[in-house]
């Protein structure tokens, strides 16, 4: 999978593309996470480190998403999810909110075009929260894909788990969850979800995520594989 940008891939590209494509041969030896979700940690504190202006931060971490992205379609990784935005991140100042908010929109006005990676591969997008706080309207990629928004709920309060199960979340639960900057928290994010789940913590920050990152995930998931699906009998 190459990101189409216009240009004819550099010989250094393509030499990236099938060493990656040697190691995914040994990888996919084993078992392959079907599910990977990551939490993208760190983003202002890469842009202080680096002294980059504001919101560079959050530039460098929208390009390491594409790169992720691309190394879990090249593995066969079939769904990842992305933690990219919080309600609590809103108590943040208003102009670096709605820097990031700006961003997203136009990274997501991007990804629905007809030439983008989304009609090239047959991607399925799906935006879950509060989308009244991020303004995005309605909106379909053209071509066989679709790009999905779904309507969170707001609270947890009286409300039953296969109703939260049913409305805010369809693929299967994670096998993987990465959170980058060596923090281990899950900040509310999937907590039943990843009840049965390898949690990997390297101490990069978000920009600085990597394929070798992606790559040891999968050792890991590897390593644990007939424990975790013995217990993932156990829960059922």
């Amino acid at each position: 999978m190459e990101l189409y940008n216009g240009e004819r891939p550099s010989v250094f590209r393509l030499l990236g593309k099938y060493m990656r494509k040697g190691l995914y041969g040994i990888l996919t030896q084993g078992p392959i996470p079907t599910h990977l979700a990551f939490i993208l940690d760190g983003n202002r504190r890469f842009a202080k480190k680096h002294k980059l202006p504001e919101g560079g931060g959050h530039k460098a971490g929208f390009l390491a998403l594409l790169n992720v992205l691309t190394y879990c379609y090249e593995l066969g990784v079939k769904y990842a999810t992305i933690y990219a935005f919080s309600i609590d991140n809103f108590r943040r100042k208003p102009h670096e909110v709605q820097y990031v908010m700006d961003l997203m929109l136009e990274k997501i006005d991007g990804m629905i075009k007809e030439e983008s990676i989304i009609n090239a591969y047959d991607i399925c997008v799906r935006f879950v929260g509060n989308l009244k706080l991020l303004k995005l309207e309605e909106a379909n990629a053209t071509g066989s894909s679709t790009v999905i928004q779904t309507e969170n709920m707001e609270s947890y309060s009286g409300i039953k788990l296969v109703d939260l199960e049913k409305n805010t979340y369809i693929n299967p639960y994670p096998d993987v969850l990465i959170r980058t900057s060596g923090e281990t928290r899950l900040s509310n994010y999937l907590l039943w979800q990843t009840t049965n789940c390898i949690l990997y913590s390297p101490y990069a920050l978000w920009p600085e995520i990597g394929l070798r990152h992606v790559v040891w995930s999968v050792i890991n998931f590897q390593r644990h594989y007939s424990y975790l699906e013995k217990h993932k009998e156990y829960l059922k």
